[in-house]
């Protein structure tokens, strides 16, 4: 019903499991069991939660690539933070840096886009097929952590080459 995902997601297929019984569990694990990658982006304690542990992950598929994509890491004093376009742009600066003056209502962006979304999403794949290549060496799966703030910053290496540079 969202006519952005009905325009971009077209020949895609979805599902609805519900893994919190016994039945969509099973049907969960045998999921994990046959996949190739993992995706999950939420706060770094929410998988955990929910019974989604590399370990766990790891022994039901030792080949298994599962990436997560926390919105500032899956560590330090800003892990808890969720992870939204409107408040990772401001926390990396891309903010400040569209702003058009020092006026209070333009220090927020009120786009609908975001860099970090296309940032996440090309790091995302690149960090796939990187942990694909590695596993054909090692024959092993692997935990992968892409936060959502860095791989945004990635796209803006001039304004903080400037700022550690010059300050």
């Amino acid at each position: 019903r969202y006519s952005f995902g009905n325009c971009h997601l077209q020949n895609t297929y979805s599902f609805t499991l519900d893994f919190m019984r016994p039945k969509g569990w099973d049907l969960l694990r045998r999921l994990i069991e046959m996949s190739d990658i993992l995706v999950e982006n939420n706060t770094p304690t929410t998988a955990p939660k929910l019974g989604f542990t590399w370990e766990y992950l790891h022994e039901v598929n030792p080949k298994l690539i599962y990436i997560r994509l926390p919105g500032f890491g899956l560590s330090g004093p800003h892990m808890s933070w969720k992870g939204f376009g409107r408040n990772i742009e401001p926390a990396i600066g891309h903010s400040w840096l569209c702003r058009y003056s020092d006026a209070p209502e333009h220090l927020v962006s009120n786009r609908n886009t975001y860099l970090m979304d296309d940032m996440g999403a090309h790091t995302l794949a690149t960090s796939a097929l990187m942990a694909l290549l590695a596993r054909e060496q090692t024959g092993e799966g692997m935990q992968v952590e892409i936060a959502q703030a860095e791989a945004a910053m990635s796209a803006l290496p001039a304004p903080w080459m400037d700022y550690f540079a010059n300050g």
